[in-house]
């Protein structure tokens, strides 16, 4: 994290499935590791994968979250606080932030289960009425 601050994050059930599956079967902390085994892969590393692997491929990791906000935005009636929680964002209005006592846990949780069901499409619905929410 850019801000050094413990970020709770509530994962959707098939986020779950993939962590409890790459601890199990690999012992693996990250969903992408780096080079070392306690360390993610770099954001760089990840671009020129991309870049190497699909050069005709305009998309960019970062995309993936403003994705994300436009879906939140547009698609949901969500509260706009909870969305920009759950992307890390600090609050800007520093009287604000000096009374809110709370990281919005429930409504992230609940957004970011419909997140997970919306980008994984047609594989979560499979997932979710395979396993019922269980963990593989």
């Amino acid at each position: 994290m850019k801000t050094r601050t413990a970020h709770r994050v509530p994962l959707s059930a098939p986020a779950l499935c993939i962590a409890s599956a790459l601890w199990r079967t690999h012992n693996q902390r990250f969903v992408f590791p780096g080079q070392k085994p306690d360390q993610a892969l770099s954001n760089m590393s990840m671009l020129s994968l991309m870049n190497k692997r699909f050069p005709k491929l305009r998309a960019r990791p970062h995309g993936f979250r403003s994705t994300f906000k436009v879906w939140a935005s547009e698609m949901h009636d969500f509260d706009p606080l909870a969305v920009e929680f759950c992307l890390a964002h600090k609050l800007r209005d520093r009287v604000e932030a000096a009374y809110l006592r709370t990281d919005l846990l429930e409504k992230r949780r609940h957004i970011m289960e419909k997140w997970g069901s919306y980008a994984g499409g047609k594989m979560t619905a499979k997932y979710l009425s395979s396993s019922q929410g269980k963990t593989l």
